[in-house]
């Protein structure tokens, strides 16, 4: 795998499509096509329906880690945790957290980049790779879908790479979600 290419530019074709029409397209969001600029609620649809986690982050576009956010009031069931508390302190509460059901990524205030497989029917190796991007301003969000050769673990490593080196990760690192937490039906909302 040639690590010096970028997750998007290895995976996708460019140009991306921005502000896909929908309607006058016979194929939903084909293979190998990234979209841009679409709403959050196209994208819950989507992920609802696919296959499994296998990397998620939450960026640092919008919040700071040590920025005070508040606690969604479904998690205040107890004393010991506090209306508010800073962004770190919620993404560790939320993701170790027993009373999380069903998951909303804009509790964290901050883009959610999801990397997700499926099985494609009739193949025991061949996997569709789904990519997320839940933006914060709800218009702005990404999807992408495709398939490859190279291995589940060199498309994961590229993802990760990719994220980490990503311009916006220089100013605040971005926090790695665990698999378990993606739980119930999750929404950008």
């Amino acid at each position: 795998m040639n690590t010096k290419e970028n997750f998007i530019d290895r995976y996708f074709q460019h140009p991306c499509v921005e502000y896909p029409k929908i309607g006058s397209q016979l194929e939903i969001l084909p293979l190998g096509q990234l979209w841009e600029f679409v709403p959050n609620t196209f994208l819950d649809g989507f992920f609802n329906s696919c296959g499994l986690v296998l990397r998620a982050y939450v960026l640092g576009r919008y919040t700071d880690s040590d920025q005070v956010l508040n606690v969604p009031t479904r998690l205040v069931v107890a004393e010991t945790v506090p209306p508010s508390m800073t962004k770190q302190e919620l993404i560790a509460l939320m993701t170790a957290s027993e009373h999380v059901l069903h998951v909303s990524f804009n509790v964290f205030l901050d883009d959610v980049v999801i990397l997700k497989r499926s099985k494609i029917k009739n193949s025991e190796t061949s996997y569709v790779y789904w990519f997320f991007w839940f933006d914060q301003d709800s218009s702005d969000c990404t999807i992408g879908r495709f398939v490859t050769e190279d291995s589940s673990d060199e498309v994961e490593q590229s993802f990760a790479e990719w994220i980490v080196q990503h311009p916006d990760s220089d100013k605040h690192p971005p926090v790695p979600l665990p698999t378990s937490f993606f739980s119930g039906w999750c929404s950008s909302q």
